[in-house]
């Protein structure tokens, strides 16, 4: 039998927790779904969470999520704020990131989770439905990264966390622009 070695190791069995306390992470998407529950893990972890989504309710929502969390279990967190941003906007992009480092510093940690998937026949997805699943799914992500890596090169630190799916591995006849 043979053994992983290696980085794939390393991927495939963790190794320990990362300290987090009063790390500023940056989540993408963190008005719902997986973005949401790791915006919660990391406040509960101690880390200062910073919530970007497009949709002001719903990220809103997971901020007063987290600080009912932490005020009923007494988590150490220093702050959670959230933006109104849409990341397929290189401008808002810019914009936040100006706002988000004036007012907290440097990103330490980068998540970008924010993403769409349309399920629908590929002869039903219009060209604007294309290009939004890739300004969503793609092009923000280096908007984002373009932002944020200078300050973790010069400091010598940070996280650049890219959220995918297997879609891009596996056909899916609902899924092609996705995938």
């Amino acid at each position: 039998m043979k053994t992983l070695a290696g980085p794939l190791y390393a991927a495939i069995i963790p190794g320990r927790k990362k300290n987090v306390q009063n790390k500023i992470v940056l989540i993408t998407g963190a008005g719902s779904g997986l973005g949401r529950e790791l915006a919660i893990k990391f406040a509960e972890s101690g880390a200062i969470t910073i919530l970007w989504d497009k949709n002001e309710t719903t990220v809103k929502q997971t901020a007063e999520m987290i600080e009912e969390i932490i005020d009923s279990n007494h988590h150490p967190i220093k702050q959670t704020a959230w933006f109104v941003v849409d990341v397929r906007d290189e401008n808002q992009v810019a914009q936040a990131a100006n706002k988000l480092r004036n007012q907290f510093g440097d990103v330490d940690i980068l998540v970008n989770n924010a993403g769409i998937a349309p399920c629908e026949p590929f002869k039903n997805l219009t060209s604007e439905t294309i290009r939004e699943i890739f300004d969503v799914n793609i092009m923000a992500h280096f908007w984002t990264v373009k932002q944020f890596l200078p300050a973790m090169e010069k400091n010598n630190c940070g996280h650049i966390v890219a959220i995918a799916s297997s879609a891009g591995i596996m056909a899916s006849p609902y899924f092609t622009a996705y995938g």
